[in-house]
């Protein structure tokens, strides 16, 4: 995979000022859209995984945007193939897209101060016992001051076609009594895998105790019922628990893979064949007129009566529908009503 990070930030704009800028600009934009994610670019940072706790997390729609705060973008647009106006985190090393340790730990530690409610029904759905709020705030500062660890979240495999990014709008309302101009905006893809490291540990509160295991299936709830990265009130961000393998992309996406050519100047022609180009075919798949709106996350924890063990669980809802669909005490599915 050509490094993104080089890419997005450098060669971007290597042009700008000449008539090539427009060229390099939308055959960018292709080029980052159609990438191919192959097993030789996943990131095993050496044998940190032999000493970390991992959770493995599938986006869901619309996506997850990083850092989107970072200035990008010169304000041209050529007949609608306007440049990517949102900054995004790119590691510099590898080129790839990747949520920074100290993000993942400062959104975790915001759910702690934030959702406080949220956080004690998860405690006492896991741990069977009644957190008072000092407990939980010695918990937090134990977990977050003291002792855990947490690394980069890395992408571990990429959607049903292979791809980990695409393009996006928002439209940003100026003024109540003119149209707002859409923005271009880069998100990675619904349905790409992130694995998220940890290094855990035990803890224990007054006469209370939670293990690393425990301690990383409550991270696991608050990711999926609060998302992760911006503009999460209005559904980015949101993730589901999901295993650690790695399904076959569409035969489609394996043999655009061996068509990509490198987007830029014939002058950097490294890693040409890690891409992937749909020629055409990629809108047959993402009509944007056709989405439906974005979920709106406000969530709320109800306690119930598992069906199955008849052991006291609890669910979280969003319109009357249950968002985590097994019991926390037998693993079996909840209701989904």
């Amino acid at each position: 995979m050509q490094n993104l990070n080089y890419l997005f930030n450098k060669e971007y704009y290597k042009n700008l000022g000449t008539d090539e800028f427009k060229t390099d600009v939308i055959r960018i934009n292709k080029y980052i859209e159609d990438i191919i994610f192959l097993q030789s670019d996943y990131n095993r940072y050496g044998n940190l995984l032999n000493e970390t706790d991992v959770l493995y997390m599938k986006i869901k729609y619309p996506g997850v945007i990083i850092v989107m705060g970072n200035m990008h973008g010169t304000g041209k647009d050529f007949d609608g193939d306007e440049e990517i106006k949102n900054g995004f985190s790119f590691d510099y090393t590898t080129g790839q897209p990747y949520i920074p340790g100290s993000s993942v730990k400062g959104m975790l530690r915001s759910y702690f101060k934030e959702q406080r409610n949220a956080v004690a029904e998860i405690l006492k759905a896991i741990t069977e016992k009644e957190w008072t709020e000092e407990e939980i705030k010695t918990l937090e500062d134990d977990i977050f001051v003291n002792h855990d660890v947490f690394f980069d979240a890395v992408i571990y495999w990429g959607d049903e076609y292979g791809n980990i990014l695409s393009m996006d709008f928002i439209t940003p309302h100026k003024s109540p009594v003119k149209n707002p101009i859409p923005i271009r905006i880069l998100k990675i893809n619904p349905g790409v895998k992130l694995e998220f490291r940890f290094k855990l540990y035990d803890h224990s509160v007054g006469n209370k105790c939670i293990d690393k295991n425990k301690l990383l299936e409550l991270f696991e709830e608050l990711r999926q019922l609060f998302g992760v990265g911006a503009k999460t009130n209005v559904g980015y961000g949101i993730m589901e628990i999901t295993d650690n393998t790695r399904p076959a992309y569409s035969k489609r996406a394996q043999e655009a893979a061996a068509q990509n050519t490198y987007p830029c100047s014939n002058n950097n022609p490294a890693n040409r064949n890690n891409g992937g180009n749909y020629g055409g075919n990629r809108s047959n798949r993402d009509n944007r007129n056709n989405r439906p709106e974005p979920v709106q996350t406000h969530y709320g924890p109800v306690k119930i009566v598992c069906p199955h063990c008849k052991g006291l669980t609890y669910k979280f809802q969003q319109g009357g529908k249950t968002l985590n669909t097994e019991c926390k005490k037998c693993r079996k599915p909840l209701s989904l009503s």
